[in-house]
């Protein structure tokens, strides 16, 4: 079965993808003719001034992409006996499950107080210096993240051995009991 990342991160992230991507394309554009129209006197210190921008704006770019493409491209397959983690420009990373010792839930924290729960997978220990960072670690053959989404626990939990996916059990039964207090 195949997941993907929250519609609703999916949703917010290609408009500003989208954005950042015209405005690279407009303001070059827009340089583009008035250095064509002649309105500006090729000197060094406009070239020099133009470039600085542009790099500005090409590390602009590079920098939200490699935060946000993860987000709007990756996804996971769990099949009867590996798990893959796939995402545009990156590699693949499969890790099969009779050598998955955890399937557990981490906290990220963020700048706006705020926690966002990844499912991880690993063949050994989770390391202890990463407590609620787990986005600076890298997705490996030994350990594989991804957004922590209803279906994608429902589905490790009741596909999956209980003595492999016991965190991720406590963690979905305490969502839902949070969720159902909301409720009433």
């Amino acid at each position: 079965m195949v997941f993907r990342t929250k519609k609703e991160i999916r949703f917010f992230a290609r408009p500003v993808w989208l954005a950042i991507l015209i405005g690279f394309v407009s303001t070059m554009g827009y340089f583009d003719f008035i250095l064509i129209s002649g309105n500006i006197h090729l000197s060094s210190g406009s070239i020099l001034s133009s470039s600085i921008l542009s790099l500005v704006a090409i590390l602009s770019i590079v920098t939200h992409f490699t935060s946000l493409h993860e987000k709007l491209f990756a996804k996971i397959k769990i099949t009867n006996d590996k798990i893959i983690w796939r995402c545009i420009l990156k590699k693949k990373h499969t890790m099969a499950i009779q050598d998955c010792r955890f399937i557990s839930v981490e906290l990220e924290d963020s700048f706006n107080k705020l926690d966002y729960p990844f499912i991880y997978f690993t063949t050994s220990w989770y390391p202890k210096e990463y407590a609620h960072q787990i986005n600076k670690l890298k997705n490996t053959d030994q350990f594989i993240k991804f957004w922590y989404t209803e279906e994608l626990a429902e589905y490790l939990i009741t596909h999956l051995p209980k003595e492999k996916t016991g965190g991720l059990q406590y963690y979905h039964n305490m969502h839902t009991r949070k969720k159902r207090r909301k409720k009433s």
